[in-house]
């Protein structure tokens, strides 16, 4: 019952810390990396939790950690504590003695741990990246004091035991391979004499606070983001048809009112079969007459952009792109904002280091400002390419360089730009702004680029 009480109140201080760290201020983002092997020291303080009255003592030691998957790490420790409790003295050390209220004593235990504990950490926010862990341990005690109490019986002061570490933290990136991190939980052991007595109580335990700093000794591993949802499903191309030669006037003539709009539909197919208007030759007013929408390139004439990536149906005809494939929804004014007029908005180009897809502090100043800038105009799409060099297979560059463009994306969304208005396309090694065969150039090509699409 006791132990229940205590984890109970280790799960609810952990509760209230991740509640915390997902507050309104942070920016959270999918973990899209695996860690490679990490060193660390760590040091802080442990507090008894015995049916006697424990006092603060020192901890300390080393540890190695490596990602196993995504979001979960493994780690191996070392570590030494002191181990303070405090008792009233006793007459004399058999059955007979009486406690002596007036002096007390403290137990002092020095105790070595090993353990083996497994982080999760299932997100990771702009800042920190917070993280449960649960492991199991091996304790070694021995008391330093000689006993004055009755209760020892034929114990030794030395000891050893199996303990069930179990808390909560959060690791803050100082650098490319560096990191600081705060952790604080419970550690529950199978013994009742780490407090120097056999008191009949429940089992012995510790309370821990301590920080770390860490040192990566390999590279992290990137891994594929489930990102289907968002990215454009190619379609049948369907043949290029050759653009509507422009209608020459002619003299208004009245029209058989099998077909009042002269669009080539009678008006029962555009009432019973298309729903169309029978007096519009171009209901949804891209360009295109509904005739050529639902015979010749199988578009919706109810609508104007029919594959949703901002541009209208008519404006991809005349420019060659696939109007049932919002993934070349892009026009020819490059930055020029569409749908705003007399505004030229021009977006950054967000570089990565080789294999990455995070963003560094530099480009998030960047991406602050483009933010606010879209956040003034609604009315603005964006479509976001991301790009590799010309380094590794074909197939992991285009996973790569969706990964980038998804990690632009999710920044943009935190910042409070409407996911809807966002697009994201890997297009792998393709389209390289500078020759890969310099460090320089590899270093250009490794990017992101946001274009306005309407």
């Amino acid at each position: 019952m006791v132990l229940a009480k205590k984890l109970t109140g280790v799960v609810q201080v952990g509760l209230l810390g991740l509640a915390l760290l997902a507050g309104p201020a942070w920016t959270r983002t999918v973990v899209d990396e695996i860690p490679g092997l990490r060193v660390g020291i760590r040091g802080g303080g442990i507090l008894p939790s015995t049916d006697l009255t424990g006092k603060l003592g020192p901890t300390g030691g080393v540890l190695v950690r490596y990602g196993i998957m995504r979001g979960l790490e493994g780690e191996l420790s070392l570590g030494y504590g002191l181990y303070t409790t405090e008792d009233y003295a006793w007459t004399s050390h058999d059955a007979t003695g009486v406690q002596d209220r007036t002096r007390k004593r403290d137990y002092k235990t020095d105790l070595s741990a090993a353990q083996l504990r497994f982080l999760y950490a299932p997100v990771k926010y702009e800042r920190w990246n917070p993280f449960i862990y649960l492991g199991a341990g091996y304790e070694y005690f021995n008391i330093q004091n000689e006993s004055m109490t009755a209760r020892r019986g034929g114990f030794s002061g030395i000891g050893k035991t199996l303990g069930i570490p179990v808390g909560i933290g959060a690791r803050r990136e100082l650098g490319a391979k560096t990191g600081v991190e705060i952790n604080g939980g419970y550690t529950y052991t199978f013994s009742d004499r780490l407090d120097e007595s056999k008191d009949g109580g429940g089992k012995d335990g510790l309370f821990e606070l301590a920080l770390a700093l860490t040192y990566d000794l390999t590279a992290g591993r990137t891994v594929e983001r489930q990102v289907a949802d968002r990215v454009p499903t190619p379609v049948k191309p369907v043949p290029a048809a050759p653009a509507p030669a422009p209608v020459k006037p002619v003299a208004p003539v009245v029209l058989p009112a099998g077909d009042q709009d002269g669009d080539g539909l009678s008006d029962w197919e555009e009432t019973r079969v298309y729903f169309t208007n029978p007096r519009m030759a171009d209901s949804d007013g891209d360009g295109l007459t509904d005739q050529q929408e639902v015979q010749v390139y199988r578009t919706d004439p109810n609508k104007a952009d029919s594959d949703g990536g901002g541009v209208n149906d008519g404006i991809e005809v005349q420019h060659g792109t696939l109007p049932l494939y919002r993934g070349d929804d892009v026009q020819s004014q490059g930055t020029q904002g569409v749908g705003v007029p007399g505004v030229d908005i021009t977006l950054p180009v967000v570089n990565f280091p080789t294999g990455g897809a995070v963003v560094s502090a530099e480009d998030r100043k960047a991406l602050d400002k483009a933010a606010a800038v879209l956040k003034q105009y609604p009315g603005a799409l964006v479509e976001i390419r991301g790009y590799t060099d010309s380094v590794g297979a074909p197939a992991a560059n285009l996973k790569l360089s969706l990964l980038r463009a998804q990690a632009v994306s999710d920044y943009l969304a935190g910042k409070g730009v409407e996911a809807w208005r966002l697009s994201v396309v890997g297009l792998g090694d393709k389209n390289p702004v500078a020759a890969n065969g310099t460090p320089e150039g590899k270093a250009r090509n490794r990017r992101a680029e946001l274009m306005l699409v309407k």
